[in-house]
């Protein structure tokens, strides 16, 4: 049984009650259309509502960071272009990608796969390298 579709108003207000603050860096890994629906809003927008959400909780200093790693390259040999390889992380963290202003990191994880990550505009252009590198 599917859960009643979430109020697009509740989604800012949920992330506040569980502590996010403006000016904070939070990470997400995602699974949305687990949440389920949003009331009033097409499947195709609940990335971008949940996005909007995200940036009214942050604030205009805050930083909201998603894994965009994609393996498309080494297992099948698809060129890796940084600027137009597709997050295999889900619908979310390919929208946060594609969002004008959006920054990434080009670091290259110990496997091989660019594990870059988007963030939102307000991050500043060292946002996602400030992050601390993997043991």
């Amino acid at each position: 049984m599917m859960a009643t579709p979430i109020d697009p108003a509740e989604i800012a207000a949920t992330l506040r009650d569980v502590g996010v603050r403006a000016g904070d860096l939070v990470m997400v890994h995602s699974r949305l259309f687990s949440i389920g629906l949003v009331h009033g809003v097409g499947v195709s927008e609940i990335p971008h509502v949940y996005l909007r959400a995200f940036r009214e909780a942050l604030g205009e200093r805050g930083t909201l960071v998603v894994p965009t790693f994609t393996t498309s390259f080494g297992r099948y040999g698809t060129p890796f272009i940084y600027e137009d390889s597709p997050s295999e992380m889900g619908i979310f963290s390919e929208t946060v990608r594609r969002t004008p202003g959006s920054r990434g990191s080009a670091r290259v994880s110990p496997c091989g796969t660019p594990s870059r990550a988007g963030c939102t505009p307000g991050a500043g252009p060292g946002a996602v390298r400030r992050a601390p590198k993997a043991p």
